[in-house]
């Protein structure tokens, strides 16, 4: 499984989802908004999308921290 993670930082959720992740042993990539992409890039990938975190799930985006919830890893 390939998760990958486009965080901020100082954002709650995205904390909430990285901690998940790690208690759950679940490798992720993260991206850093801001660090290692732009917003114009994040905007660009993820047209429509304008909430925090966004997750990628094999390639699919499944959502932020509420979708990541509800996949009962």
């Amino acid at each position: 499984m390939n998760i990958e993670l486009y965080s901020r930082e100082g954002c709650n959720l995205c904390d909430n989802a990285k901690t998940y992740l790690k208690t759950h042993q679940l490798p992720f990539n993260e991206y850093v908004i801001g660090k290692d992409v732009t917003r114009d890039m994040v905007v660009e990938i993820f047209p429509g999308v304008r909430m925090l975190p966004i997750i990628v799930i094999d390639g699919k985006y499944i959502g932020g921290y509420e979708q990541l919830l509800s996949m009962n890893f």
